[in-house]
């Protein structure tokens, strides 16, 4: 399910473009507005398969920058909008409903530039037709990433574009799989799917010597700041409508609690 919030800003300096941790923490604020309980394991437990952990909600914040300045932007028209995507709508979508109508307001304060907008209305966004072969835009950056040792030692390598599409294509499906899995309570028996990005598209904008990918620096307290990496590229998936299902409704790739990886087709 998929709801749209459209928002106003009402007191800002600018907005970071390193938002996206701190617009996370503000929307688990909402949802604690409507249960503090759900909030709190979403944060800090969440949903765990083989390791890894999935908070099973996605969300992307767009505006139109009126102009950007040492990574902070003015928000054209003061207004922007913010959209949620979960398959959870009876824990996830009612308790933020309920926290932005309590609260109707959604506070930003990344690297020191505090923005506070008001939501003025809501809209729910009805279902697409699903199909075995779907194109698909994104509405924030997709994000893949697998561990390679550097130096010695394991670290978190973001892939991009130009790697190995085998390799990427193993790592965007067994997300897909493991979320599948846990929304199901079931193991995927399906055939999969495959993933390609859009080579034109992505041809045409190297060809303008624009960057296809958007760098986010996400700074945690108590720990070091660390970039992510995302794609910012359309992409074919083709194969199990289940999974592109699941995809649509959880995000794409990884760090989708965190702004990344939700998709329309298109």
């Amino acid at each position: 399910m998929r709801i749209l919030i459209k928002l106003k800003l009402v007191k800002s300096k600018g907005i970071s473009l390193n938002y996206n941790y701190p617009c996370s923490a503000a929307i688990y604020n909402l949802l604690r507005f409507g249960s503090s309980e759900f909030s709190e394991f979403l944060h800090s437990t969440g949903y765990k398969l083989e390791g890894k952990t999935y908070k099973l909600f996605s969300y992307a914040l767009r505006f139109t920058p009126e102009r950007i300045e040492n990574g902070v932007a003015s928000i054209k028209n003061n207004f922007a909008t913010i959209y949620f995507s979960t398959p959870l709508p009876d824990s996830f979508i009612s308790n933020l409903l309920i926290g932005a109508f309590t609260n109707n307001l959604l506070t930003i304060n990344a690297d020191e530039c505090i923005s506070h907008f008001m939501m003025e209305q809501c809209e729910i966004i009805p279902d697409p037709e699903f199909y075995s072969k779907m194109r698909f835009v994104c509405l924030s950056p997709l994000v893949l990433s697998t561990r390679k040792e550097m130096n010695g030692k394991l670290t978190q390598h973001h892939i991009e574009h130009f790697e190995d599409v085998n390799e990427t294509n193993r790592i965007f499906l067994n997300n897909l799989i493991n979320k599948y899995s846990i929304i199901n309570n079931k193991d995927y028996t399906g055939e999969g799917l495959k993933f390609k990005w859009d080579e034109e598209y992505l041809n045409r904008v190297l060809a303008r010597n624009q960057k296809p990918t958007r760098k986010v620096v996400v700074r945690k307290p108590g720990i070091a700041p660390f970039n992510i990496i995302g794609n910012n590229i359309p992409f074919f998936v083709e194969g199990d409508i289940e999974l592109i299902k699941t995809g649509y409704d959880a995000g794409f790739g990884e760090k989708n609690s965190l702004g990344f990886g939700m998709a329309v087709p298109g």
